[in-house]
């Protein structure tokens, strides 16, 4: 393999022309060819491009060994068929925690993003569901593929599921907490019993599938 390492000052004392680089999600491009040219006055269009979001500031996330007691959440989208009418969609999703023998906390999340769904996942939010007598108004939608987001069809109790406890858009890859925290699962134990997944898909070109 051939590895290509750039470089510039985070500070280049140019305000006209240089972008400002920041804490902020950097749009990185890339560009290049299978042949040198022949001529830098007449460089053909690059045959291999792409972009990529990227915090640079900010060390790469890398998940953390786990000691036994510690097990993961799997919180899978369904297929979801892109229509070729809409550039944006927005699609939920209800969810309820599996059975826990014990009192437990929430310490951290991955995404987990095939790598040809990058370009149209732009975010993804999941919310906690809070009404009395849950059971009652969640269990029934629980097997259902989901709905779009905030439309028609959306059962009205989902709109109770607002207090967001991960967020996750374009660029990041994880987030753990402080040793020291956690959030509960569990109406039992002040957390929540069910959650709502929206995710974000994007699809400029309006290709359907």
């Amino acid at each position: 393999h051939t590895v290509l390492r750039f470089s510039r000052p985070w500070v280049t004392c140019d305000h006209e022309a240089d972008l400002q680089l920041s804490d902020d999600t950097v749009r990185v491009i890339w560009s290049y060819n299978d042949d040198d040219p022949t001529d830098v006055m007449m460089m053909k269009r690059h045959k291999q491009r792409g972009t990529k979001s990227l915090f640079l500031r900010e060390a790469q996330f890398a998940v953390p060994s786990f000691s036994d007691d510690v097990k993961m959440w799997d919180v899978f989208s369904p297929n979801v068929t892109l229509p070729d009418d809409l550039t944006t969609l927005y699609w939920c999703k209800l969810y309820k925690i599996p059975p826990l023998p014990r009192k437990t906390h929430v310490i951290g999340f991955v995404p987990v993003i095939e790598e040809k769904n990058l370009e149209h996942v732009h975010h993804i939010l999941l919310y906690e569901c809070h009404l009395p007598d849950s059971d009652h108004h969640y269990e029934k939608w629980i097997d259902l593929q989901g709905s779009q987001c905030y439309g028609a069809n959306m059962p009205v109790s989902w709109k109770y599921c607002t207090s967001p406890i991960v967020a996750w858009a374009v660029g990041g890859e994880g987030e753990m907490y402080p040793d020291h925290a956690g959030l509960p699962l569990g109406e039992e134990h002040g957390g929540a019993t069910y959650f709502l997944m929206e995710t974000h898909y994007d699809n400029p070109n309006l290709r359907p599938g």
